[in-house]
Protein backbone atom coordinates (compact mmCIF):
# COMPACT_ATOMS: atom_id res chain seq x y z
CA UNK A 1 0.00 0.00 0.00
CA UNK A 2 0.87 3.39 -1.01
CA UNK A 3 0.79 5.88 2.00
CA UNK A 4 2.10 9.64 1.61
CA UNK A 5 3.20 11.91 4.74
CA UNK A 6 1.80 15.60 5.05
CA UNK A 7 4.00 17.69 7.36
CA UNK A 8 2.20 20.77 8.75
CA UNK A 9 4.94 23.15 8.61
CA UNK A 10 6.11 22.19 5.26
CA UNK A 11 2.77 21.85 3.57
CA UNK A 12 2.13 25.17 4.91
CA UNK A 13 4.85 26.84 3.57
CA UNK A 14 4.31 25.34 0.10
CA UNK A 15 0.68 26.19 -0.47
CA UNK A 16 1.37 29.72 -0.14
CA UNK A 17 4.36 29.51 -1.91
CA UNK A 18 2.64 28.16 -5.17
CA UNK A 19 -0.91 27.51 -5.86
CA UNK A 20 -2.19 24.56 -4.34
CA UNK A 21 -2.99 22.57 -7.71
CA UNK A 22 0.70 22.34 -8.19
CA UNK A 23 1.03 21.44 -4.72
CA UNK A 24 -1.34 18.87 -5.40
CA UNK A 25 0.24 17.17 -8.44
CA UNK A 26 3.56 17.01 -6.79
CA UNK A 27 1.74 14.95 -3.63
CA UNK A 28 0.10 13.34 -6.62
CA UNK A 29 -3.48 13.97 -5.13
CA UNK A 30 -6.37 15.92 -6.44
CA UNK A 31 -6.51 19.62 -5.26
CA UNK A 32 -9.67 18.63 -3.08
CA UNK A 33 -7.84 15.74 -1.81
CA UNK A 34 -4.66 18.05 -1.08
CA UNK A 35 -7.14 21.17 0.83
CA UNK A 36 -9.02 18.19 3.19
CA UNK A 37 -5.40 17.32 4.35
CA UNK A 38 -4.84 20.84 5.22
CA UNK A 39 -7.98 21.04 7.12
CA UNK A 40 -7.35 18.06 8.89
CA UNK A 41 -3.48 20.23 10.30
CA UNK A 42 -5.45 23.57 10.57
CA UNK A 43 -3.39 25.23 8.04
CA UNK A 44 -5.29 28.53 6.26
CA UNK A 45 -6.28 27.86 2.83
CA UNK A 46 -5.50 30.89 0.55
CA UNK A 47 -8.58 32.10 -0.51
CA UNK A 48 -10.20 32.99 -4.51
CA UNK A 49 -8.47 35.06 -6.17
CA UNK A 50 -5.35 35.42 -4.04
CA UNK A 51 -2.77 34.22 -6.74
CA UNK A 52 -4.62 36.60 -9.19
CA UNK A 53 -3.79 39.36 -6.48
CA UNK A 54 0.22 38.03 -6.34
CA UNK A 55 0.38 38.35 -10.02
CA UNK A 56 -1.21 41.73 -10.60
CA UNK A 57 1.52 42.99 -8.19
CA UNK A 58 -0.49 43.62 -4.87
CA UNK A 59 1.19 43.18 -1.53
CA UNK A 60 -1.10 40.49 -0.35
CA UNK A 61 -0.62 39.30 3.67
CA UNK A 62 0.40 35.76 4.20
CA UNK A 63 -1.67 34.74 7.29
CA UNK A 64 0.33 33.18 10.30
CA UNK A 65 -0.02 29.37 11.25
CA UNK A 66 -2.33 29.86 14.32
CA UNK A 67 -3.75 27.50 16.57
CA UNK A 68 -2.83 23.86 17.02
CA UNK A 69 -2.87 21.04 15.02
CA UNK A 70 -1.34 17.30 14.52
CA UNK A 71 2.46 17.69 13.76
CA UNK A 72 2.06 15.25 10.36
CA UNK A 73 -0.66 13.52 9.04
CA UNK A 74 0.09 9.81 6.72
CA UNK A 75 -2.99 9.06 4.31
CA UNK A 76 -3.23 5.89 2.22
CA UNK A 77 -4.97 5.98 -1.31
CA UNK A 78 -7.54 4.02 -1.78
CA UNK A 79 -8.39 3.54 -5.31
CA UNK A 80 -12.40 3.33 -5.38
CA UNK A 81 -15.38 3.36 -2.80
CA UNK A 82 -18.61 3.14 -2.33
CA UNK A 83 -18.94 6.04 -5.28
CA UNK A 84 -16.58 5.05 -7.41
CA UNK A 85 -14.52 8.12 -6.48
CA UNK A 86 -10.94 8.40 -5.27
CA UNK A 87 -10.55 9.39 -1.27
CA UNK A 88 -8.16 9.49 1.72
CA UNK A 89 -8.09 7.53 4.12
CA UNK A 90 -5.90 7.14 7.57
CA UNK A 91 -4.96 3.40 6.44
CA UNK A 92 -1.83 3.68 9.15
CA UNK A 93 -4.01 4.73 12.10
CA UNK A 94 -6.89 2.02 10.69
CA UNK A 95 -4.29 -0.87 10.94
CA UNK A 96 -3.41 0.47 14.16
CA UNK A 97 -6.97 0.60 15.47
CA UNK A 98 -8.09 -3.13 14.10
CA UNK A 99 -5.08 -4.38 15.93
CA UNK A 100 -6.33 -2.56 19.08
CA UNK A 101 -9.47 -4.26 18.60
CA UNK A 102 -8.30 -7.31 18.17
CA UNK A 103 -6.30 -7.42 21.52
CA UNK A 104 -9.19 -5.83 23.58
CA UNK A 105 -11.18 -8.17 22.24
CA UNK A 106 -8.96 -11.52 23.04
CA UNK A 107 -8.42 -10.14 26.46
CA UNK A 108 -12.00 -10.23 27.31
CA UNK A 109 -13.08 -13.87 25.84
CA UNK A 110 -10.17 -15.11 27.19
CA UNK A 111 -12.63 -15.09 30.82
CA UNK A 112 -15.85 -15.79 28.80
CA UNK A 113 -16.17 -19.63 30.77
CA UNK A 114 -16.14 -17.48 34.06
CA UNK A 115 -18.88 -14.82 33.13
CA UNK A 116 -21.89 -17.25 34.46
CA UNK A 117 -20.23 -17.07 38.17
CA UNK A 118 -20.25 -13.40 37.87
CA UNK A 119 -22.36 -10.52 39.49
CA UNK A 120 -23.10 -8.46 36.10
CA UNK A 121 -23.85 -11.82 34.14
CA UNK A 122 -26.24 -12.41 36.99
CA UNK A 123 -27.97 -9.04 37.16
CA UNK A 124 -29.26 -9.48 33.15
CA UNK A 125 -30.47 -12.56 33.72
CA UNK A 126 -32.17 -12.07 36.47
CA UNK A 127 -33.75 -8.35 35.18
CA UNK A 128 -34.87 -10.47 32.12
CA UNK A 129 -36.65 -13.61 33.66
CA UNK A 130 -38.59 -10.58 35.76
CA UNK A 131 -40.76 -10.37 32.55
CA UNK A 132 -41.35 -13.63 32.31
CA UNK A 133 -45.08 -12.98 31.72
CA UNK A 134 -43.78 -11.53 27.94
CA UNK A 135 -42.40 -13.91 24.97
CA UNK A 136 -39.62 -11.14 25.05
CA UNK A 137 -38.42 -8.75 27.23
CA UNK A 138 -35.38 -5.78 27.56
CA UNK A 139 -32.34 -6.18 29.64
CA UNK A 140 -28.96 -3.90 30.12
CA UNK A 141 -25.39 -4.54 30.15
CA UNK A 142 -23.93 -1.18 31.05
CA UNK A 143 -25.13 1.09 27.76
CA UNK A 144 -25.96 -1.90 25.86
CA UNK A 145 -29.42 -3.10 25.48
CA UNK A 146 -30.64 -6.73 25.63
CA UNK A 147 -33.72 -8.02 23.59
CA UNK A 148 -34.17 -11.64 24.22
CA UNK A 149 -36.36 -14.11 25.28
CA UNK A 150 -35.73 -16.53 28.40
CA UNK A 151 -34.99 -19.38 26.93
CA UNK A 152 -31.93 -17.55 25.35
CA UNK A 153 -30.95 -15.22 27.95
CA UNK A 154 -27.89 -17.01 28.58
CA UNK A 155 -26.14 -16.59 25.83
CA UNK A 156 -27.36 -13.11 25.03
CA UNK A 157 -26.06 -11.99 28.56
CA UNK A 158 -22.03 -13.55 27.44
CA UNK A 159 -22.66 -11.69 24.02
CA UNK A 160 -23.55 -8.21 25.92
CA UNK A 161 -20.93 -8.78 28.12
CA UNK A 162 -18.20 -9.18 25.72
CA UNK A 163 -18.90 -6.60 23.60
CA UNK A 164 -19.46 -3.90 26.76
CA UNK A 165 -16.24 -4.69 28.23
CA UNK A 166 -14.63 -4.74 24.92
CA UNK A 167 -15.70 -1.83 23.84
CA UNK A 168 -15.23 -0.63 27.51
CA UNK A 169 -11.45 -1.74 27.38
CA UNK A 170 -10.77 0.61 24.21
CA UNK A 171 -12.03 3.58 26.06
CA UNK A 172 -15.51 3.65 24.06
CA UNK A 173 -17.75 3.58 27.06
CA UNK A 174 -18.33 6.79 29.46
CA UNK A 175 -19.28 6.47 33.12
CA UNK A 176 -23.25 6.58 33.88
CA UNK A 177 -24.20 7.15 29.93
CA UNK A 178 -26.62 5.01 28.00
CA UNK A 179 -24.57 5.08 24.75
CA UNK A 180 -20.99 4.17 23.53
CA UNK A 181 -19.14 6.89 22.51
CA UNK A 182 -16.30 5.90 19.26
CA UNK A 183 -13.68 8.49 18.12
CA UNK A 184 -16.46 11.50 19.34
CA UNK A 185 -19.28 10.06 17.54
CA UNK A 186 -22.02 8.13 19.63
CA UNK A 187 -23.42 4.98 19.35
CA UNK A 188 -26.64 3.01 21.00
CA UNK A 189 -26.13 -0.14 20.95
CA UNK A 190 -28.65 -3.25 20.76
CA UNK A 191 -28.72 -6.99 20.99
CA UNK A 192 -31.71 -8.72 19.80
CA UNK A 193 -32.49 -12.08 19.21
CA UNK A 194 -34.24 -13.07 15.82
CA UNK A 195 -37.62 -14.39 16.94
CA UNK A 196 -39.60 -16.99 14.74
CA UNK A 197 -43.15 -15.57 14.31
CA UNK A 198 -46.40 -18.33 14.17
CA UNK A 199 -49.99 -17.52 13.30
CA UNK A 200 -52.03 -18.42 16.00
CA UNK A 201 -55.46 -20.26 15.14
CA UNK A 202 -57.92 -19.08 17.65
CA UNK A 203 -59.73 -21.57 18.98
CA UNK A 204 -63.84 -21.52 20.32
CA UNK A 205 -62.17 -21.03 24.21
CA UNK A 206 -59.77 -18.03 22.65
CA UNK A 207 -63.13 -16.44 21.17
CA UNK A 208 -64.88 -16.88 24.56
CA UNK A 209 -62.19 -14.84 26.51
CA UNK A 210 -62.29 -11.23 27.14
CA UNK A 211 -58.56 -10.98 26.46
CA UNK A 212 -58.11 -12.87 23.37
CA UNK A 213 -54.12 -14.14 23.13
CA UNK A 214 -52.16 -12.58 19.71
CA UNK A 215 -52.49 -13.30 16.62
CA UNK A 216 -49.11 -14.14 15.88
CA UNK A 217 -46.79 -16.08 18.35
CA UNK A 218 -43.41 -15.35 18.83
CA UNK A 219 -40.56 -18.22 19.42
CA UNK A 220 -36.76 -18.30 20.21
CA UNK A 221 -34.34 -19.47 17.40
CA UNK A 222 -31.29 -18.31 19.69
CA UNK A 223 -29.97 -16.27 17.10
CA UNK A 224 -28.97 -13.21 17.66
CA UNK A 225 -27.78 -9.95 15.57
CA UNK A 226 -26.25 -6.46 16.74
CA UNK A 227 -27.94 -3.17 15.79
CA UNK A 228 -26.43 0.18 15.96
CA UNK A 229 -28.05 3.27 16.19
CA UNK A 230 -26.87 7.02 15.66
CA UNK A 231 -28.28 10.66 15.64
CA UNK A 232 -25.77 11.74 13.31
CA UNK A 233 -27.16 12.94 10.56
CA UNK A 234 -24.61 11.68 8.08
CA UNK A 235 -24.91 8.05 9.54
CA UNK A 236 -28.48 8.39 8.58
CA UNK A 237 -28.77 9.49 5.08
CA UNK A 238 -25.80 6.34 4.44
CA UNK A 239 -27.30 3.64 6.88
CA UNK A 240 -31.39 4.81 8.19
CA UNK A 241 -32.39 5.31 11.38
CA UNK A 242 -29.93 2.26 11.80
CA UNK A 243 -27.32 -0.51 10.97
CA UNK A 244 -27.76 -4.24 11.67
CA UNK A 245 -24.70 -6.26 11.38
CA UNK A 246 -25.53 -10.05 10.56
CA UNK A 247 -24.19 -13.20 11.97
CA UNK A 248 -22.04 -13.78 8.94
CA UNK A 249 -22.14 -17.91 7.55
CA UNK A 250 -20.56 -20.46 9.93
CA UNK A 251 -19.74 -17.93 12.21
CA UNK A 252 -21.70 -17.56 15.86
CA UNK A 253 -22.27 -13.57 17.35
CA UNK A 254 -19.91 -13.82 19.76
CA UNK A 255 -17.68 -14.22 17.55
CA UNK A 256 -18.64 -11.31 14.76
CA UNK A 257 -17.69 -8.70 17.91
CA UNK A 258 -14.65 -7.65 16.40
CA UNK A 259 -16.10 -7.43 12.58
CA UNK A 260 -18.85 -5.01 14.30
CA UNK A 261 -16.47 -2.80 16.35
CA UNK A 262 -14.32 -2.59 13.08
CA UNK A 263 -17.47 -1.76 10.93
CA UNK A 264 -17.93 0.84 13.18
CA UNK A 265 -14.85 2.39 12.93
CA UNK A 266 -15.34 2.06 9.20
CA UNK A 267 -18.91 4.33 9.85
CA UNK A 268 -16.32 6.91 11.83
CA UNK A 269 -14.33 6.71 8.38
CA UNK A 270 -16.78 7.80 6.57
CA UNK A 271 -18.78 10.19 8.77
CA UNK A 272 -15.22 11.73 9.04
CA UNK A 273 -15.10 12.31 5.53
CA UNK A 274 -18.60 13.90 5.24
CA UNK A 275 -17.66 16.02 7.62
CA UNK A 276 -14.53 17.22 6.00
CA UNK A 277 -16.20 17.65 2.82
CA UNK A 278 -18.85 19.75 4.46
CA UNK A 279 -16.10 21.70 5.79
CA UNK A 280 -14.88 22.03 2.59
CA UNK A 281 -17.97 23.24 0.88
CA UNK A 282 -18.26 25.77 4.26
CA UNK A 283 -15.26 27.30 3.43
CA UNK A 284 -15.80 27.40 -0.80
CA UNK A 285 -18.78 29.05 -0.24
CA UNK A 286 -17.47 31.33 2.47
CA UNK A 287 -14.85 32.39 0.16
CA UNK A 288 -17.51 32.97 -2.67
CA UNK A 289 -19.22 35.16 -0.27
CA UNK A 290 -15.78 37.44 0.72
CA UNK A 291 -16.02 37.06 -3.02
CA UNK A 292 -18.92 38.37 -4.14
CA UNK A 293 -19.12 41.23 -1.20
CA UNK A 294 -15.77 42.02 -2.48
CA UNK A 295 -17.02 42.62 -5.82
CA UNK A 296 -19.67 44.20 -4.54
CA UNK A 297 -18.22 46.93 -2.36
CA UNK A 298 -16.17 47.08 -5.60
CA UNK A 299 -19.19 48.06 -7.48
CA UNK A 300 -20.45 50.56 -5.09
CA UNK A 301 -17.06 52.36 -4.67
CA UNK A 302 -16.75 52.27 -8.71
CA UNK A 303 -20.58 53.60 -9.57
CA UNK A 304 -19.81 56.47 -6.57
CA UNK A 305 -16.49 57.32 -8.49
CA UNK A 306 -18.50 57.31 -11.82
CA UNK A 307 -21.36 59.76 -10.47
CA UNK A 308 -18.41 62.39 -9.61
CA UNK A 309 -17.08 62.14 -12.72
CA UNK A 310 -20.51 62.77 -14.38
CA UNK A 311 -20.76 65.46 -11.99
CA UNK A 312 -17.29 67.29 -12.42
CA UNK A 313 -17.63 66.97 -16.49
CA UNK A 314 -21.04 68.81 -15.87
CA UNK A 315 -19.71 71.29 -13.52
CA UNK A 316 -16.83 72.00 -16.34
CA UNK A 317 -18.99 72.01 -19.19
CA UNK A 318 -21.33 74.77 -17.24
CA UNK A 319 -17.90 76.03 -15.92
CA UNK A 320 -16.33 76.90 -19.78
CA UNK A 321 -20.19 78.06 -21.03
CA UNK A 322 -20.09 80.57 -17.90
CA UNK A 323 -16.14 81.77 -18.91
CA UNK A 324 -17.46 82.26 -22.55
CA UNK A 325 -20.50 84.52 -21.43
CA UNK A 326 -18.14 86.19 -19.11
CA UNK A 327 -15.52 86.81 -22.10
CA UNK A 328 -18.61 88.14 -24.29
CA UNK A 329 -19.46 90.55 -21.58
CA UNK A 330 -15.92 91.82 -20.86
CA UNK A 331 -16.20 92.47 -25.09
CA UNK A 332 -19.11 94.36 -24.85
CA UNK A 333 -17.50 96.58 -22.19
CA UNK A 334 -14.18 97.22 -24.05
CA UNK A 335 -16.40 98.23 -27.14
CA UNK A 336 -19.18 99.89 -26.87
CA UNK A 337 -19.76 102.88 -24.81
CA UNK A 338 -21.42 102.78 -21.79
CA UNK A 339 -21.84 104.84 -18.92
CA UNK A 340 -19.10 105.59 -16.17
CA UNK A 341 -21.56 104.30 -13.47
CA UNK A 342 -23.07 101.42 -15.74
CA UNK A 343 -19.26 100.41 -16.92
CA UNK A 344 -18.34 99.79 -13.40
CA UNK A 345 -21.50 97.92 -12.35
CA UNK A 346 -20.32 95.57 -15.20
CA UNK A 347 -17.00 95.55 -14.28
CA UNK A 348 -17.68 94.06 -10.75
CA UNK A 349 -19.81 91.82 -12.14
CA UNK A 350 -17.20 90.05 -14.00
CA UNK A 351 -14.83 90.02 -10.58
CA UNK A 352 -18.27 88.27 -9.13
CA UNK A 353 -18.56 85.62 -12.31
CA UNK A 354 -14.79 84.87 -12.50
CA UNK A 355 -15.02 84.07 -8.27
CA UNK A 356 -18.35 81.97 -9.10
CA UNK A 357 -16.89 80.31 -11.87
CA UNK A 358 -13.96 79.22 -10.36
CA UNK A 359 -15.28 77.74 -7.43
CA UNK A 360 -17.78 75.79 -10.10
CA UNK A 361 -14.44 74.55 -11.83
CA UNK A 362 -13.20 70.87 -10.59
CA UNK A 363 -9.92 71.22 -11.18
CA UNK A 364 -9.67 74.37 -9.18
CA UNK A 365 -11.65 73.30 -6.07
CA UNK A 366 -11.71 77.14 -4.96
CA UNK A 367 -13.68 78.09 -1.66
CA UNK A 368 -16.30 80.55 -1.80
CA UNK A 369 -16.95 83.06 1.22
CA UNK A 370 -20.46 82.03 0.88
CA UNK A 371 -21.02 78.73 -0.98
CA UNK A 372 -18.27 77.31 1.12
CA UNK A 373 -15.96 74.43 -0.09
CA UNK A 374 -17.39 73.04 -3.75
CA UNK A 375 -18.26 68.94 -3.24
CA UNK A 376 -15.58 66.91 -3.32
Amino acid sequence: MEYRTFYREKLYEEIWKEPMYIVAKRYDISNVGLKKVCIRLNIPIPTRGHWAKVRAGHNVETPALKGVGPEKVSSQLNPENNNGRKKNIEGNIKDQIIKDILEAYEDVAKDKEKYPDEEDYKNIVKSLRHQSSQPSGVAYCGCIKIYSTVESINRAAIIALLLYRTLKKLGNVKRKSNYVEVDGLRFSIWIKERLRQTTHVLTEEDLKKKDRPPARELHPTNRFFILVESADSDFKKKYGEYKIFKTKPNKKTEDCITDCIIDMYKMIDYIKECMEERKLREIQQKEHWMRQLEIETQRIEETKKLEKLKSDAEDWYQYKKIMDYINAVDISIRTKKHSSGKRRELLEWVKWAKGKAEWLNPLVNKDDPILGRRRS
